[in-house]
């Protein structure tokens, strides 16, 4: 009988034991990574549990990283930079030498890019979204802080291995669509808990020719639909992303499901057709195509964030906002300081800054809410992960979640607006 990816990555990492779905293993772990305090808040539970020493020891730093610099790259409390403090006294005291403060970014978009996660590694990380790294063929998953600490100690960890969701993308997407309204749809038909604790393998023709941005923007967004990870297959794209990276030369495994591999369910769909989607305030139940709603007023686009800071998010803006001026308020941040550069080597800044688009430094806090905040009353457009009430702060606000190209058409008229009409 056949294997899912899953599976596969789950019996290497347990020392080459034949695994099904719905067995348990204690699985190695070849990456774990943590987001700016988030050493420290392990650090002091082990405390509070009962060592007031700290842990004892750590099985594996080699495979830990703390990444500094992503929600308060530039911080600007006093709490927050005790916090940076902190993270780098207990990196040096434990021997963590993945210490990465200045020149990456947003962690999520800095683990693929610098090669740190690589095809068949078994990776955590402190937060929901490290499900992002299943687009270079890893099992990328979130863990607690409990779990964590417990990684630290063993360099192992448990896990149930997951059933595994198939979906098959068929056709070609309309210039002005992309990954985006493809996971907005996906969740708007199938709702956020269809893939509750599964693997997500999402393959066809439609993924074949997408590029490795769009396939971060769906492995990012499989956290949505409750899956545990969502690892993509290792073609010559994905192989050529990683080659590229500082560490395409260190180890990896690329493993591909079998012909014959069992799946709970498959799924599927064409998008030749797909128009732009949009989510409706204040989740994903909602989900209705861009023609709906279009003409509704808003104040402001943010675009950025661990799912749309890419490159190709960049240029699909630029491409819209070009030679108009806007007339709501946008802001972007780049998912890394590479990305960033590309984009001025490109002019693709300068296109967006000519039209009045803010650009930040490499950040989440146009996601998390701490920056570009929306009052009491407004309404935005959002090409970042999540529309929860209160996410851009004030939760008396309005967040209609869309890809990138809808968000700057949105800018340019104030208003949400089909891309296609101004490509």
């Amino acid at each position: 009988m056949g294997k899912t990816i899953a599976e596969k990555i789950l019996s290497r990492a347990s020392g080459g034991k034949e695994v099904k779905a719905g067995d348990f293993v204690t699985a190695k772990v070849d990456l774990h990574y943590v987001l700016e305090g988030g050493f420290v808040e392990v650090h002091k539970k082990v405390v509070e549990g009962g060592l007031p020493n700290g842990l004892p020891k750590l099985a594996n730093p080699d495979a830990l990283a703390i990444m500094l610099g992503d929600h308060r790259g530039c911080h600007t409390k006093p709490a927050d930079a005790e916090i940076y403090k902190q993270s780098r006294e207990l990196a040096h005291r434990y021997g963590i030498s993945e210490l990465h403060e200045t020149n990456t970014g947003i962690a999520h978009a800095a683990v693929p890019e610098e090669g740190m996660a690589r095809p068949g590694m078994l990776v955590c990380g402190k937060d929901s979204h490290s499900t992002t790294a299943g687009a270079v063929n890893a099992f990328a998953t979130p863990v607690s802080a409990v779990e964590t600490a417990w990684t630290y100690l063993t360099g192992e960890l448990w896990f149930r291995v997951p059933e595994t969701i198939k979906f098959v993308c068929n056709g070609k997407l309309q210039d002005g669509v992309d990954a985006k309204d493809v996971f907005l749809y996906i969740i708007g038909k199938y709702t956020p808990s269809m893939a509750q604790y599964n693997s997500v393998e999402w393959k066809g023709p439609l993924i074949d020719t997408m590029g490795m941005d769009g396939r971060l923007t769906l492995a990012c967004h499989s956290i949505e639909l409750g899956a545990k990870c969502a690892p993509f297959e290792p073609d010559a794209k994905c192989l050529e992303y990683v080659a590229s990276t500082p560490r395409g030369k260190e180890a990896f495994w690329p493993t591909s499901a079998d012909l014959d591999a069992v799946y709970d369910q498959t799924y599927e769909e064409d998008f030749s057709s797909l128009e732009p989607q949009v989510a409706l305030p204040h989740g994903f139940d909602v989900v209705k195509p861009v023609s709906e709603l279009e003409g509704l007023k808003i104040d402001q686009c943010n675009l950025g964030s661990c799912a749309n800071s890419r490159y190709d998010d960049l240029a699909i803006a630029a491409r819209i906002v070009k030679g108009r001026k806007l007339k709501a308020r946008m802001i972007f941040a780049p998912g890394t300081w590479k990305i960033y550069r590309r984009a001025i080597e490109t002019g693709v800044i300068a296109t967006l800054v000519d039209a009045g688009v803010m650009v930040m430094a490499p950040t989440c806090d146009l996601c998390a809410g701490g920056a570009a905040a929306l009052t009491d009353g407004e309404r935005a457009v959002g090409a970042t992960t999540r529309n929860f009430k209160g996410r851009y702060g004030s939760p008396n606000a309005e967040i209609y979640l869309a890809s990138p190209a809808t968000a700057a058409a949105s800018a340019v008229m104030g208003k949400i607006t089909d891309p296609r009409k101004l490509l």
